[in-house]
C-alpha cells in the first residue's frame, strides 16, 4: 500500500478542543494537504471550534469548516453524515478521510454510573463509529481510496475494572477497525487503522492526573507527538499503531493472563485520588528527596 495522501475532505470528530487528540490529528492531516471538517458536540463555546478551523486554514492553506452535532444523542450520527455530505457536494470535493476521536471516560464502578452516562458512552464509542465507518467506508471503497483512523486506547487490551465500559467500548472500536483492515486489505487503497493511545496531556487527562503521572511525566505523551506517530503509521498502511515506547511496553502485556492485567488496571484506576495510594506516596517522597 502506498503512502500517498488522498485529496479531499477529512472528517474528524471530537476535534473542537485545542488540547485534544482530535485537533492534533486534524493538524497533522492539514499539514499533509487534507481539507478538514472539524466536528464537535457544540456543548462549549462554538466560536472556539470556528476559530480552530480558521487557524487550520491560515497555518496550512487548506479548506476547513466546523460542524456541530452531539454524538451522545440518538440520530446525530446520521445528521453529521448529512452535514458532511452537503459540504462535500457544495465544494465539489469528496470525503476521503474519517477520524473518530470523539469520546469520554467514566471513573468508577459500571453499576454505580448513571444509566444515561452509560447510554451516552455506548452511542459515542459504539453506535456512532460503526455508523460512520459503514457509511464512509462504503463510499471510499467505491472511490478506491481513502482512510479511516479510530482513536483507541490501551485499555482495549484488558478488562478495565473501575473503567469497565470505556475499556469494553474501546475494544469494540479496535476489533471493528482491525476486522475492516483484513476484509479490505489488498483490494483497494482504503486504509483502516486504530491508534491505541496511552496517557496524553489532553483535556481528558484532567480527570486522570494521578501521582504516578505527575511524578513520572515520561509516562504521558503530548498530543502532537502522539498524533504524528498515529497518522504516519496509518498512511504507511499499518492496521494498529501504538505511539510511544512506554505504551508499546504496556501493549506487550496483552498476552499475559487476564486476571493479572485486570488487577493492574484496577490498581491504577482505584488510586486516582491523591492520598490513598501507599506505593505512589512512597514514590512521591523518594522523588522529593531526590530533588533536594
Amino acid at each position: 500500500m502506498n503512502t500517498l495522501v488522498p485529496r479531499g475532505w477529512s472528517l474528524v470528530t471530537g476535534s473542537t478542543t485545542e488540547s485534544g487528540i482530535g485537533y492534533a490529528i486534524a493538524r497533522q492531516l492539514a499539514a499533509r494537504g487534507c481539507n478538514i471538517m472539524l466536528a464537535g458536540s457544540g456543548n462549549k463555546v462554538r466560536q472556539v471550534g470556528h476559530d480552530l478551523a480558521d487557524k487550520l486554514e491560515k497555518d496550512f492553506g487548506i479548506k476547513s469548516i466546523c460542524l456541530f452535532e452531539n454524538l451522545a444523542h440518538d440520530g446525530t450520527a446520521q445528521r453529521l453524515i448529512g452535514q458532511a455530505e452537503k459540504v462535500s457536494l457544495d465544494s465539489g470535493l469528496p470525503i476521503t478521510g474519517l477520524v473518530h476521536a470523539a469520546g469520554f471516560a467514566l471513573k468508577g464502578s459500571f453499576l454505580d454510573a448513571e444509566e444515561s452516562e452509560n447510554r451516552d458512552m455506548m452511542l459515542v464509542h459504539v453506535n456512532c463509529p460503526a455508523q460512520l465507518m459503514y457509511h464512509f467506508g462504503r463510499k471510499m471503497r467505491e472511490q478506491g481510496y481513502g482512510f479511516i483512523l479510530n482513536v483507541g486506547s490501551l485499555l482495549a487490551i484488558t478488562p478495565a475494572p473501575m473503567n469497565a465500559l470505556y475499556g469494553a467500548t474501546k475494544a469494540f472500536e479496535r476489533n471493528l477497525s482491525e476486522a475492516m483492515w483484513w476484509e479490505e486489505e489488498g483490494q483497494n487503497e482504503v486504509r483502516f487503522c486504530v491508534a491505541m493511545f496511552g496517557a496524553m496531556w489532553s483535556e481528558m487527562m484532567h480527570d486522570y492526573e494521578t501521582r504516578l503521572f505527575r511524578f513520572l511525566p515520561f509516562l504521558v505523551m503530548d498530543t502532537d507527538t502522539a498524533a504524528k506517530i498515529a497518522v504516519d503509521g496509518m498512511f504507511a498502511g499499518r492496521r494498529v499503531v501504538v505511539p510511544g515506547a512506554w505504551n508499546k511496553t504496556l501493549a506487550c502485556l496483552e498476552p499475559l493472563p487476564r486476571p493479572l492485567t485486570a488487577a493492574l488496571a484496577r490498581y491504577l484506576m482505584e488510586h486516582i485520588k491523591p492520598g490513598d495510594a501507599p506505593i505512589l506516596e512512597a514514590l512521591e517522597r523518594f522523588v522529593k528527596r531526590f530533588r533536594r
